[in-house]
C-alpha cells in the first residue's frame, strides 16, 4: 500500500489523470525528502537557516537601492541545502511560516545596520513571502510585529509575493495586499 501511495502521488504531481506504476527511485526520493525535512526541522532549532542579502541597484543610476533576504542553508551532513529542495518541502510541511518569519525579523535587524555615506538614502530591504504564508492569512499580523520589534521604518521594508498567489483567490489576496501596504 505504501508503495502505490508513491505512485500515486508522482500521478498528481505530474498533472493527475496518469498511469504512474511504481519504480524504486521513487522509494529513495521519499526517505532522502524525509531526510531534507528532519534535518530542516533541525535546522530551524538551531538557527541554521540564514539569509543572504543580494544587492539591488538601480539601472539608470547604477546607485545601490536595497537588498534582497534570500534564505540559505548550510547543513552539517547534507552541505548546501538548495532553496530549490528546502523551499517547497518547507511549504508542504508547513515549516515556512517559520523559515519566514525568522528570515523578515532578521533581515529587519539587519537593515537597521546598515549606514550610507554623502547623504544616500538607506536602502531598503526586500524579503520573499511564500504564497503558502499569504493564503494562511496572518502575515499582516507578522510583517507588523517584526517591523515593531526591529524599528525599521515600513518604508525601507519591501514585500515580494510571487503572482500565481492571486490565482487562488483574488479577493483574499488582494486584501492581505491592501492591508501590507
Amino acid at each position: 500500500l505504501n508503495l502505490a501511495d508513491l505512485a500515486l502521488y508522482a500521478a498528481k504531481k505530474n498533472g493527475r489523470n496518469k498511469c504512474v506504476a511504481f519504480v524504486e527511485s521513487m522509494q529513495a526520493g521519499l526517505q532522502k525528502r524525509m531526510l531534507v525535512t528532519n534535518r530542516l526541522r533541525q535546522a530551524l532549532q538551531h538557527g541554521q537557516i540564514i539569509p543572504h542579502y543580494q544587492p539591488q541597484y538601480c539601472t539608470k543610476t547604477m546607485k545601490l537601492v536595497g537588498f534582497e533576504a534570500l534564505a540559505r542553508w548550510t547543513d552539517t551532513e547534507l552541505g548546501d541545502v538548495s532553496p530549490d529542495i528546502f523551499i517547497p518541502i518547507a511549504e508542504e510541511t508547513g515549516l515556512i511560516h517559520e523559515i519566514g518569519e525568522c528570515l523578515l525579523r532578521t533581515a529587519c535587524r539587519d537593515a537597521l545596520t546598515w549606514v550610507t555615506s554623502d547623504g544616500e538614502p538607506l536602502p531598503t530591504i526586500s524579503v520573499n513571502v511564500s504564497p503558502v504564508e499569504v493564503m494562511r492569512g496572518d502575515v499582516v499580523k507578522m510583517v507588523k510585529s517584526a517591523l515593531m520589534q526591529s524599528g525599521l521604518p515600513p518604508e525601507r521594508l519591501e514585500i515580494e509575493v510571487t503572482e500565481g498567489v492571486l490565482i487562488d483567490d483574488m479577493a483574499a489576496t488582494g486584501e492581505v495586499l491592501t492591508d501590507l501596504s
